[in-house]
C-alpha cells in the first residue's frame, strides 16, 4: 500500500508541476529557475539525462593547507560573524549540512538578495515546521546513546543536520556563523541569462501542495516504477558457474526499440553467494547502449547497486530482497542488458528491466553510464611521497580515484566500500582545475558527503544511505536535483591521509562506484 501510494503522488505530482514547468518558460527560450522548479527535480527523474546549464561549487569549512580539522577555517570575518559562504551572482542553494561542536548549537545568518532570512540558533533554522523547512526535505539526526563518535571526538556531539530546501537567488547568497562550526553548502552558479525567481519574491502559500507532494514523495521511497503502465521483462535464471575463473557473460535482454530503461531489479537467490563477494570476485550487471561494443555501465552487484540493508531513492535493496536501481537510462537503437561473472559456482538470479517505449528523445540527451574503481593504501608499505607548501597540485595526483574521465556530463550518484578513518576529504577537479585549494569543491571528511557526522551510522534517506567504515556496508550519495556537471573532464579525489609529515595511522581501502550521464 505504501508503494502504491507513493506512485500515485508522483503521478499526480508529474501532471501538475508539468504544466507549472511549461508555463514558467520564457517567451524568448531563456531558462527560467525557481523554487518551484526545483521542487519538480526532487521527486522526478528525467532531468538527469537532460544537459545542465549550471556548475556545482561547495563552501565548506576545509582546511586551505589540507590538514585537520575542517572547521576553523572561513572566506573572511565582518563583524564577529565567520563567513562560510560568499556567492555574488545567480544560483541556487542545493545542499545545507552542518554540526554542533559543543552542547549549544550556535547562531547562524543566512543572507539572500541582501535580505536576511534567518539570524539565530542554527538548530531551529533546520527545524522551524513550516514551509519551507519542512522534514524530510529539512532535518535533524541525532547520535543514539550506544552508538559512539569515531576516534577521540568529544562524546558531546551528537547532532547534525542537512537541508535540501532549494534556496534561489538573483545576487548574492551569504551564509555566517558565530562559531566555529562543521557546514557544507553546494551552490549551482547559473549563467547571467537565466532568469531567477528570488526565495525572497516566492509565493509560499502557492506553493503549499507542492511541498506536501515533494515531502510525501521523500517519506515514501525508493522512487519504484513498478505500475506505471511501462514494459516489464522478469525472468529467474541460472548463470552457469564461471571455469578456471574465466569470465563469463549472459545476455539477460536485448530491447530493440527506441526507450528509456526505467528500472533495473536483481535479486541473488541465493544469498551465501552475495555474502562470498568482493571486488576482486565479479559479478557485474553491464547495460550496452546503441550497439555499443563495451558496456556503457558494468556494476558489480556487490556495491554496485547499493547497500544491502539501506534504501535510496535510486540505489539500495527493497525489503523483499531486491537490488534496485531507478536512474533512467535512455537509447535511441537498442539497449542490451547482460551479467559477467567469474564466480566458479552456478548462480541462480531474478532481475526485472522496466522500460518505456518512446516516440521522440531530445537530441542532446545524454547516456547512463558507470565508473568501478578499487585501490588500497598499505601503512608501512606504500608512502604518499614528500610535499612542500604551497600544495599546488598534490591532491589532483596524489590519493585515490574514484572517478578520472574526459568530455561533457554530469555526476548523479557516488557510492563505496571503504575502510580507513573517515576524517579524509574528496577533492573534486572540474575541467581545467588542478590547484588546491582553488578547486570547486573540498569536502571535509568522508562521512560528511553522506549526510552524516562523527562517524557512519545505518540510515536509509532520500538522498543518501550506507552506515560502515569497514568495508562491510556501501555508502550511497545521490546529487539529485543538483548532478555535478563538466565540460572537460572530471577527477574525484580521496585524500589517503591529511598528515603529510608522517603516514597514515591504518590501511585506507576504497571500492567505488560512481554514475554519471555523457555524450558517447
Amino acid at each position: 500500500m505504501k508503494i502504491m501510494r507513493f506512485i500515485r503522488l508522483f503521478l499526480i505530482s508529474t501532471l501538475t508541476v508539468s504544466s507549472l514547468v511549461l508555463l514558467d518558460a520564457c517567451s524568448d527560450g531563456a531558462e527560467v529557475i525557481s523554487v518551484e522548479t526545483e521542487l519538480y527535480r526532487m521527486r522526478t527523474t528525467d532531468h538527469l539525462f537532460s544537459p545542465q546549464t549550471y556548475m556545482l561549487k561547495q563552501y565548506s569549512g576545509f582546511h586551505r593547507e589540507g590538514l585537520n580539522p575542517d572547521r576553523l577555517q572561513c572566506l573572511y570575518e565582518v563583524d564577529g560573524w565567520r563567513v562560510v559562504a560568499d556567492w555574488k551572482g545567480k544560483g541556487v542553494v542545493s545542499r545545507i549540512w552542518t554540526t554542533n561542536h559543543n552542547i549549544v548549537w550556535g547562531d547562524i545568518k543566512v543572507e539572500v538578495d541582501d535580505k536576511i532570512i534567518y539570524e539565530g540558533d542554527a538548530l531551529k533554522f533546520f527545524n522551524q515546521e513550516k514551509i519551507p523547512f519542512v522534514q524530510p526535505v529539512s532535518a535533524i539526526f541525532e547520535v543514539d546513546e550506544e552508538e559512539s563518535a569515531w576516534g577521540n571526538e568529544n562524546e558531546k556531539l551528537n547532532k547534525w543536520a542537512v537541508s535540501y530546501v532549494p534556496i534561489p537567488f538573483t545576487k548574492r547568497f551569504r551564509f555566517m556563523q558565530k562559531d566555529t562550526i562543521y557546514t557544507n553548502i553546494n551552490i549551482k552558479e547559473f549563467p547571467e541569462e537565466t532568469r531567477i525567481v528570488s526565495f525572497n519574491d516566492t509565493d509560499w502559500e502557492k506553493l503549499e501542495s507542492h511541498f506536501n507532494e515533494t515531502s510525501n514523495s521523500w517519506k515514501n521511497f525508493p522512487l519504484s516504477k513498478d505500475d506505471y503502465g511501462y514494459i516489464s521483462l522478469k525472468e529467474t535464471m541460472k548463470v552457469p558457474a564461471s571455469k578456471e575463473g574465466a569470465v563469463s557473460e549472459i545476455e539477460l535482454a536485448d530491447i530493440t526499440e527506441k526507450g528509456v530503461i526505467r528500472g533495473i531489479k536483481l535479486k541473488l537467490n541465493d544469498e551465501s553467494i552475495r555474502d562470498s563477494l568482493n571486488p576482486e570476485r565479479s559479478f557485474n550487471l553491464c547495460v550496452y547502449w546503441d550497439n555499443e561494443m563495451q558496456p556503457s555501465i558494468c556494476s558489480p552487484v556487490l556495491h554496485g547497486f547499493g547497500s544491502f540493508k539501506e534504501q535510496t531513492m535510486a540505489l539500495g535493496t527493497s525489503e523483499d530482497k531486491w537490488q534496485y536501481m531507478y536512474f533512467p537510462g535512455p537509447f535511441m537503437k537498442n539497449a542490451r542488458v547482460t551479467v559477467k561473472s567469474n564466480i566458479e559456482a552456478v548462480v541462480s538470479l531474478s532481475y526485472e528491466i522496466i522500460y518505456e517505449k518512446v516516440e521522440n528523445l531530445s537530441p542532446d540527451f545524454l547516456y547512463l553510464r558507470s565508473y568501478a574503481n578499487t585501490g588500497i593504501f598499505r601503512s608501512g608499505v606504500d608512502s604518499i611521497g614528500n610535499m612542500e607548501y604551497p600544495i599546488g597540485d598534490f591532491f589532483y595526483n596524489v590519493g585515490y580515484s574514484a572517478l578520472d574521465i574526459t568530455g561533457t556530463g554530469h555526476v548523479v550518484a557516488y557510492l563505496d566500500l571503504f575502510h580507513c578513518q573517515p576524517e579524509l576529504d574528496e577533492h573534486i577537479f572540474i575541467d581545467d582545475e588542478r590547484i588546491f585549494p582553488d578547486n570547486s569543491w573540498n569536502g571535509t571528511g568522508h562521512e560528511d558527503l553522506f549526510d552524516m557526522a562523527w562517524g557512519h551510522k545505518p540510515r536509509s534517506t532520500p538522498m543518501t544511505s550506507g552506515g560502515s567504515e569497514e568495508f562491510d556496508e556501501v555508502n550511497v550519495k545521490l546529487f539529485w536535483s543538483d548532478p555535478m556537471p563538466f565540460r572537460k573532464a572530471v577527477k574525484f579525489n580521496w585524500e589517503w591521509s591529511y598528515k603529510f609529515a608522517q603516514e597514515p595511522p591504518r590501511d585506507a581501502r576504497f571500492a567505488s562506484v560512481v554514475y554519471f550521464y555523457s555524450k558517447p
